[in-house]
């Protein structure tokens, strides 16, 4: 059940528009209007059709994440390692890709879901139990 929906997950991710059009970089961009926006008008809506793209992406691995009915986290089932913390949200989720991008531009030339799980992952990893 939770590869099947990991499986799911990577398949939606890799096939949707946003995914299929566009680039790690262009991500990147697109994160950078959309927080250079927040900071400035606060937590709305985003006006700028780019800054709107990274918010969709994000919304929906925010969403992927946390509606689910079986109490999964589809995201730590296919990465392994994402334990979002409480209080985390899609500004901080884009914060974090846009911090990793700057860091490993070398990296921004590989598909935006993979750059975006490696940034996760490093940023949100899951404590291991004993």
């Amino acid at each position: 059940m939770r590869l099947g929906i990991g499986v799911v997950l990577a398949c939606v991710l890799a096939t949707t528009p946003v995914a299929a059009q566009i680039t790690a970089t262009e991500l990147l961009s697109y994160c950078e209007t959309f927080l250079s926006s927040y900071k400035a008008t606060g937590p709305t809506t985003p006006r700028d059709p780019h800054a709107s793209q990274c918010f969709g992406y994000f919304s929906f691995v925010w969403r992927v994440a946390y509606l689910n009915p079986l109490n999964l986290n589809p995201l730590k089932q296919f990465s392994g390692q994402v334990c979002f913390p409480d209080g985390a949200h899609i500004a901080l989720l884009i914060r974090v890709y846009v911090n990793y991008g700057r860091q490993h531009p070398e990296q921004l030339n590989q598909t935006p879901f993979r750059v975006v799980m490696r940034a996760l992952t490093q940023a949100f990893p899951c404590k291991r139990s004993a």
